[in-house]
């Protein structure tokens, strides 16, 4: 396969078709870490941009694996190992080889997801191995491995196991460095009578010298063609070397140099073999280049001011090429070229004195790299322009925990809109009231607002009552902006029977209440995220909840009312799904998703007559949930390792939450009262409390 001219990287069909049939030019992202490491660097990806891997810096080299499902994830190393390195991935992300220590040595590994790091071993008598390249399907691996008789290039399979390639006559080394796409080539360089040679191997012919250049002495395979058709390398001598393209028609095919240059070398070539890109040395200075039949070798330049540049990748067309460009004012930095536009800077994350690119998708509009930054090495996507790959991931991570604030917010007012009561005075028939709240999670997510409600004594058993409300709402959190929301409660209070308790009365009732209550948010994801373009979308959340509590007064003392209760309640939440505007490289869809909640609750209630005219109001609660869905965000993006996602939120779950309550009322003597009440609560989806403030004003009439 064509392979990315990073020591231990191959060129894994990274196509990202998803992210390019959404995107339309330029922009550099970040993907993370895993604990305890300093440095980052991605490589690889599967052809749909969900698996991302490479290497991180621990500070000895780790293999990671990055999915939506699994976030970033080392691949460890074998038993015994100090480190590990993915060289290269099949087409789904499910295979990864590379190299790893062991307590045996150096070893050849394949990983997948069930098996994890596995050892393909080593050759007979041999000490080390490494694999360096897989076929599209993940079944061919290639490598090297040391042997009894000498460095051997080798093919791996399932069912053969590791299988030496052999050497070409007269040789006593060889080395494996690509196998093609179809897993029926494999490529490379073995010892021969005459030197050095490049090979081609293949199930019907064996191991086969590609030659020499005239007048050369050696040659070295680099890449193959996805079939197997075209090879590239370099051939030479002392005094240099020169770059070729082989196929069997045209035989080894000399694609000279740059003018005043002495040496080139071509590193990898496009899908089809059309289009072969590498570098050119001479006077000091090395450039990229980019060769075709009918142009011949193209220089493809510098950044300004810069001396060096050496092409990495290339689109499956092969009309943009990425690479880096060093050794001068523009400092060490990753590049784009077209035809069109030339050589482009890709520039660096905030903070950053360098990039590097890896890889290019096969359309050519994505491409992944790393940079330094002022949060250390990490890596990029760049489409339109340079972005951290980890925060633009995290900013998604966002959205679920602004709609879990969201949920908890609404359903929090929701409920207050149903248990909202004026209190109906002595020998009065009904009541009006207006009530304020000023309702807070801890960790701050607020509302402010409040309702006008009415009650009415329909009979002596009987009370009914409704709610209006309206709340702003704020959630500290820069991704979700709420609205003014709007909701209605209804409740209906019946006395069933009296009851003497303790030689006093009681009496035991039910109550019946239910609301809905509406807000609209603006969700700008990417808010707070340096080196991450914002992009914004419109939401609603509507809950819906309905409660039964059956519960008991008892009169204890002249002063002193208890109320206790049992009870149970459903909520449901919606939140509309949404798009996002597409003004930034990358964009999400938000699925609509529901969220249902079943609880239980007790607890007990006391009022105390200070005086005629005042009241002492205090209590204890207990919430626990039947069941609760889990807050996460569904939906599809061209955001890579995120093209299709489940994300939950970062958030706790408190299945169990108490309540502590208190208050103060006052009547006036034209039936009018005044309520002060306080209460301390643990909210579903947060990991701190919350509070509420609340007053009220109720007329009887």
């Amino acid at each position: 396969m064509p392979r990315l001219l990073h020591p231990t990287t191959s060129f894994a069909l990274f196509v990202l078709s998803l992210i390019a049939s959404q995107t339309s030019a330029e922009s550099l992202d970040d993907i993370g870490t895993v604990p305890g490491a300093d440095t980052i660097r991605p490589f690889l990806t599967n052809s749909d941009g969900s698996v991302i891997s490479g290497h991180v810096g621990a500070p000895g080299n780790t293999a990671f694996r990055w999915t939506q499902a699994t976030g970033m994830q080392s691949l460890g190393m074998l038993p015994g190992g100090l480190f590990s390195d993915a060289a290269a991935m099949d087409v789904t992300g499910s295979t990864i080889v590379g190299r790893s220590g062991s307590t045996a040595g150096q070893r050849a590994f394949r990983w997948t997801e069930a098996t994890g790091m596995q050892s393909l071993g080593v050759l007979t008598g041999g000490f080390y191995s490494a694999a360096e390249d897989v076929s599209a399907d993940g079944s061919v691996i290639t490598g090297f491995s040391d042997s009894a008789t000498g460095l051997r290039a080798f093919r791996w399979t399932q069912t053969g196991g590791m299988t030496s390639l052999g050497v070409l006559a007269g040789g006593t080394e060889s080395r494996a460095e690509a196998v093609s796409g179809d897993g029926s080539t494999i490529i490379g360089k073995s010892e021969s009578t005459g030197g050095d040679r490049a090979f081609r191997w293949t199930q019907g012919t064996g191991m086969v010298s590609l030659g020499v250049l005239t007048g050369e002495t050696y040659s070295d395979a680099n890449a193959v063609s996805y079939d197997g058709t075209v090879i590239v390398g370099k051939s030479g001598s002392s005094s240099g070397s020169k770059a070729f393209r082989w196929t069997q028609g045209t035989g080894m095919q000399n694609l000279g140099v740059l003018t005043g240059h002495t040496f080139s070398e071509a590193t990898t070539l496009n899908s089809d073999g059309s289009v072969v890109i590498g570098k050119s040395i001479g006077s000091g200075v090395s450039r990229a280049f980019r060769w075709t039949q009918s142009t011949g070798m193209q220089n493809l330049g510098t950044l300004s001011g810069n001396a060096h540049s050496s092409a990495k990748a290339v689109s499956e067309n092969g009309s943009v090429i990425v690479g880096d460009s060093e050794g001068g004012a523009s400092g060490t930095r990753a590049f784009k070229w077209t035809e069109a536009t030339g050589m482009q800077s890709l520039g660096t994350l905030t903070g950053g004195s360098y990039s590097r690119a890896s890889t290019i998708s096969a359309d050519g509009k994505v491409i992944l790299g790393y940079s330094n930054s002022s949060s250390g090495e990490r890596a990029f996507i760049f489409i339109n322009q340079i972005q951290d790959l980890e925060n633009l991931q995290n900013s998604v991570v966002d959205v679920a925990n602004g709609v879990a604030a969201s949920v908890d917010r609404n359903t929090h007012i929701a409920r207050r809109l149903r248990q909202d009561t004026c209190t109906i005075a002595d020998q009065a028939q009904g009541c009006i009231g207006l009530s304020g709240l000023a309702s807070s999670l801890l960790q701050g997510t607020n509302a402010f607002g409040g309702s006008i409600m009415g009650s009415y004594k329909a009979t002596e058993t009987v009370r009914v009552g409704a709610s209006v409300g309206l709340y702003g709402e704020s959630i500290v959190s820069q991704t979700i902006n709420p609205d003014y929301g709007v909701g209605i409660g209804a409740y209906a209070d019946i006395r069933l029977s009296q009851i003497a308790a303790f030689n006093s009365q009681a009496y035991i009732g039910v109550r019946i209440d239910g609301s809905w209550f509406y807000t609209d948010a603006e969700i700008t994801r990417g808010a707070g995220y340096s080196d991450v373009q914002q992009e914004t979308g419109s939401s609603n959340f509507n809950t819906g909840t309905a409660g039964l509590q059956i519960y008991a007064n008892h009169v204890a003392t002249s002063n002193l009312l208890l109320h206790s209760y049992l009870g149970t309640y459903w909520e449901g939440t919606g939140q509309n799904g949404y798009t996002e505007q597409g003004v930034a490289d990358t964009n999400t869809r938000i699925s609509s998703q529901f969220y249902n909640a079943a609880s239980a609750t007790m607890g007990i209630d006391a009022a105390y007559r200070l005086t005629s005219n005042m009241q002492l109001t205090f209590g204890v609660g207990l919430e626990a949930d039947f069941y609760a869905d889990g807050i996460q965000v569904s939906g599809i993006s061209n955001i890579p390792g995120l093209t299709d996602f489940t994300i939950g939120a970062d958030t706790a779950r408190n299945w169990v939450r108490p309540t502590l309550k208190a208050g103060l009322a006052y009547t006036f003597t034209n039936l009018g009262i005044l309520e002060l009440d306080t209460q301390v609560f643990s909210p579903r989806y947060q990991k701190k409390l919350g509070a509420d403030l609340s007053l009220k004003y109720s007329v009887s009439f």
